[in-house]
């Protein structure tokens, strides 16, 4: 007659919604990011942390095994202080100890936040074979956390099952497998080894140690979350090898020359990838008052939330990496990131806090003329290698200075305020304009009240020199308004985050630094530069309403505000269509940070993911998104001093030529690409067929590269 059962706990009770070793992932990344500071070696990753980690928990086991009499265990709290010693330096053994203490604690809430019941496994400790008065039930595991931990976790996810007792390997330093975990409990429960039942899933551990020893043994199955298992098992080992072939250093990933122009895939992550697309589509309904229109731009938002969600995340890495409190966001893209990172951060995705998040009015127009050190053709060449064609109109407009004031200065040197020039810094007019001391003084005299106006907006928002480091996020492209920061900012480290990159035309300042979580002309391949080819696309989804910052100023309370100009056009787009974009892909914060937390996913290894939700989003549009576009006026004040029209106007006998000809398909190309978006125009025109043709034929040609990211290739090399 039985007297005793006993249980294991994972994967006969309890199950993970992520791999085990995932869990050690996670307290990994969260001491890489929230000690950065501490680290020993700064080129640390959280898969080489893990490593060390677990390199010494083998250590701990082996002394245990060796000079202790016991088996191959370890105690959490013991791995860690061992840990945190090696690999950072606190300073004192006491601040070594609160360290470790914090993070056993988070990984206990993390072993929480991932757990559940395997309901077979629940069904057997409710109702145990053999139940008779008097059974004892216990629960047996191993496992490196102490009973009172693991009561804990066993608490969440079963309150309702009470155990006897709970015997964890690490507390008595034997384990099940050995079989002297088993002899100590029947010992401890009075019981015999014929009157002990244990159930559980491993036949190494459970089955035939305790058959051994004359007890009974029950393998436990559950082959649906049994092959779960087996599959978050083989897709964490594959991340792993990945990881180890791939290091991360300074933030890149070292990709094999072979690859140079392939579209880099997700391949050691397409089931967690699988699992999160599923779970956004699952959670992100769009609102009952939605239209069908709104709720498709809704739907198309939420599945593009990666891609924002892991810019918002890769500037959070990058600011605990420099141990800095708080990410600045520039407007106007940032203040929908920003609202991407207030809808992240209550869910910890890193499981440490983010920092906190702060919005920055800036544009290249309010930001260029206060950061201009002199006015020379040398220092303009910071515009003109952007705009090499430009009237000294453009250039004043770039500025943000009315010509009126200007213009006996202009006409003196042969000039027009609306005469376009090519190569202005070769001009031999625009050479003594700038030569000419009386429009040098009236510059500065214009920067000079744009500097008394600028600062005091940048220290109301928490940016001061002070500072001695800041992490600054724009979409992106070249990173101009950085660089001008930076030249406001001398003493200041600043570190630029941004969507994508395209190649640095300027000289960098040198307290800049510049990093993309999407392509990169420095280090991507030319596939994934293709993605960027034409980017207006990209600033439309990101957009907000209320115009660009053109300054500053202060308001009736006297405090510091910006001023902004504002396209209706532009607004009534964002309005109509965007917003509706943008709300869907807030709505997926949750599930994204959720998803990031419990498999401890960097964004290193999230952004091929962001590369391929970027191409499907350029390449084959929602007809909802082609049409919004095509409704835009963009703002190209600064270099062209002009809102442009994006409205279509392709003839119908263009489109037909383009569907029977040759010569005809070539023109319809042409119109395409005049449009800035040729994907979009094809979709917005309900031209399915054209669309596949432009896309095959491009990707055929140019191997997934455009001719502008060819070009771009060439500049960068």
């Amino acid at each position: 007659m039985m007297s005793l059962v006993s249980f294991d706990i994972w994967d006969t009770l309890l199950r993970r919604r992520c791999a085990p070793d995932e869990v050690k992932l996670f307290t990994a990344r969260a001491a890489l990011l929230g000690y950065a500071r501490q680290l020993r070696q700064p080129t640390e990753t959280a898969w080489t942390l893990l490593d060390a980690r677990q390199r010494i928990e083998g250590e701990i086991a082996a002394h245990t095994r060796a000079d202790m009499g016991g088996d191959d265990e370890y105690e959490i709290l013991d791995v860690l202080q061992h840990w945190l010693d090696r690999h950072f330096r606190f300073g004192s053994q006491r601040r070594c100890e609160e360290a470790a203490a914090s993070l056993a604690e988070l990984e206990i809430e993390q072993e929480i936040a991932v757990t559940y019941a395997d309901p077979l496994g629940c069904a057997l400790a409710v109702s145990p074979p053999g139940a008779a008065p008097g059974l004892g039930v216990v629960a047996i595991s191993d496992f490196y956390m102490t009973e009172p931990r693991l009561r804990r976790i066993i608490a969440s996810a079963l309150p309702d099952t009470h155990f006897q007792r709970v015997f964890v390997s690490c507390d008595e330093r034997i384990n099940k497998r050995s079989g002297r975990l088993f002899s100590l409990v029947q010992r401890e429960c009075n019981a015999t080894p014929r009157e002990h039942l244990h159930i559980g899933n491993s036949i190494a551990s459970d089955v035939t140690p305790a058959r051994k020893l004359g007890a009974r043994a029950i393998h436990f199955k559950n082959p649906p979350l049994d092959a779960v298992f087996d599959e978050q098992e083989r897709c964490f080992n594959l991340r792993r090898a990945h990881a180890r072939k791939a290091p991360c250093k300074q933030g890149l990933v070292a990709r094999p020359a072979a690859r140079a122009n392939k579209l880099e895939k997700p391949a050691t992550l397409n089931r967690a990838l699988s699992e999160l697309q599923g779970e956004i589509t699952l959670a992100c309904t769009p609102p009952a008052d939605y239209d069908a229109r709104q709720s498709a731009l809704f739907r198309a938002g939420a599945r593009f939330a990666p891609v924002i969600a892991g810019l918002v995340l890769h500037a959070a890495e990058c600011a605990h990496r420099r141990g800095l409190d708080r990410v600045f966001y520039c407007t106007r893209e940032g203040t929908f990131f920003e609202a991407m990172h207030r809808a992240l951060a209550p869910h910890r995705p890193f499981g440490i806090p983010m920092p906190q998040s702060q919005i920055l009015h800036v544009s290249r127009i309010s930001t260029f003329m206060p950061s201009l050190r002199r006015f020379d053709t040398d220092e303009m060449m910071r515009v003109w290698r952007m705009y090499s064609k430009q009237s000294i109109g453009q250039m004043l407009a770039s500025m943000h200075v009315e010509s009126l004031p200007f213009e006996p200065m202009i006409a003196r040197h042969g000039l027009t305020p609306d005469e376009v020039i090519v190569h202005p810094w070769k001009d031999v007019r625009v050479r003594a304009l700038f030569e000419d001391r009386a429009f040098v003084t009236l510059l500065e005299r214009r920067r000079t009240e744009r500097r008394k106006l600028l600062y005091p907006y940048f220290d109301s928002r928490g940016f001061s020199p002070a500072r001695r480091s800041v992490v600054i996020v724009d979409i992106g492209w070249r990173g101009t308004i950085v660089d001008n920061i930076a030249h406001l900012f001398p003493k200041t480290r600043v570190h630029g985050v941004f969507l994508g990159l395209f190649n640095l035309l300027n000289d960098q300042p040198t307290n800049a630094s510049k990093s993309a979580f999407g392509p990169d002309a420095r280090t991507s391949t030319l596939p994934e530069l293709a993605t960027i080819t034409h980017v207006a696309p990209l600033e439309m989804i990101c957009n907000s309403a209320g115009g660009s910052c053109m300054g500053y100023a202060r308001d009736e309370q006297g405090r510091m505000a910006a001023q902004t100009l504002e396209s209706a056009g532009e607004s009534r787009v964002h309005h109509e269509s965007v917003q509706y974009f943008q709300s869907g892909a807030l709505a997926a914060a949750a599930t994204i940070a959720q998803w990031v937390r419990r498999h401890a996913v960097s964004t290193d290894e999230l952004k091929p993911h962001a590369l391929q939700l970027l191409r499907e989003f350029m390449n084959r549009p929602t007809p909802e998104l082609a049409e919004a576009y095509f409704n835009l006026s963009h703002n190209e004040t600064f270099g062209n001093a002009a809102f442009f029209d994006k409205a279509l106007n392709v003839s119908e006998d263009v489109i037909d030529r383009g569907m029977r000809t040759h010569a005809g398909w070539r023109a319809l190309v042409a119109e395409a690409e005049r449009s800035t978006w040729p994907q979009g125009m094809f979709v917005a025109l309900g031209l399915g067929h054209e669309l596949e043709r432009y896309i095959a034929e491009r990707d055929r040609v140019h191997g997934g590269r455009s001719p502008n990211a060819q070009i771009e290739a060439k500049a960068a090399a």
